[in-house]
């Protein structure tokens, strides 16, 4: 056999390597797409987690804040804005309500803190924001087309505002509900609820004056 034809026999012909070349070049984009599926799977697992340690977290505050709330006479707690009806005083109705709280999400614990929670409605659903400390915050919770709040009395019966329209009430309600009703109806409501910890009407603190 000569040279020439052993060179022919143990080398590559141009169509095998265009082959080898083609084959390669399918076997990357097959990892590529592979690689960039992976990314984006990895993407959305990291901002469902966030999202979901984001509305964890909101739902704590809430619940924090609720627990926290403080009945008092307004007018024995320093530094509190001064307005013409009962400043600080609890108010709530569906769409929202403001207090104070021993336990503010941005303050000091303990601390009287003036709170505002407000429900927001635009065309792609509602959302919670609370006002504090000359501050505002969106909470961040699951998608929903409305909210609302609900107050319940010392027997468990819900009200659509507190203090309730009729009757003899405490200054602050036993709980509160904030129903999160979904926009397609095949979804179940949710709720988020807490209950106040402390006392539900001021505490007179008797003392005896001092003898001179």
């Amino acid at each position: 056999m000569a040279i020439s034809d052993r060179s022919r026999v143990s080398g590559f012909t141009l169509i095998e390597m265009l082959v080898v070349m083609l084959i390669a070049g399918i076997a990357i984009a097959l990892t590529s797409q592979a690689l960039g599926q992976y990314q984006h799977a990895y993407a959305r697992v990291v901002t469902s987690e966030r999202g979901g340690r984001e509305i964890r977290l909101s739902e704590a505050w809430f619940r924090q804040s609720v627990r926290g709330l403080y009945p008092t006479d307004p007018a024995k707690v320093p530094g509190l804005p001064i307005s013409a009806t009962k400043p600080g005083q609890f108010r709530g109705d569906a769409d929202g309500f403001s207090g104070l709280t021993l336990s503010p999400v941005q303050g000091g614990q303990g601390v009287p803190t003036l709170q505002a929670w407000q429900v927001t409605r635009t065309a792609a659903g509602a959302t919670l924001n609370l006002a504090e400390s000359g501050s505002s915050i969106a909470l961040v919770l699951p998608p929903a087309r409305d909210l609302r709040l609900h107050y319940l009395d010392p027997q468990g019966k819900p009200h659509d505002q507190w203090p309730p329209r009729l009757g003899l009430s405490e200054q602050l309600p036993q709980a509160i509900v904030l129903e999160l009703i979904p926009g397609d109806v095949r979804m179940p409501v949710q709720i988020v609820a807490a209950a106040v910890l402390g006392s539900r009407n001021p505490d007179d603190i008797p003392f005896e004056p001092s003898s001179d």
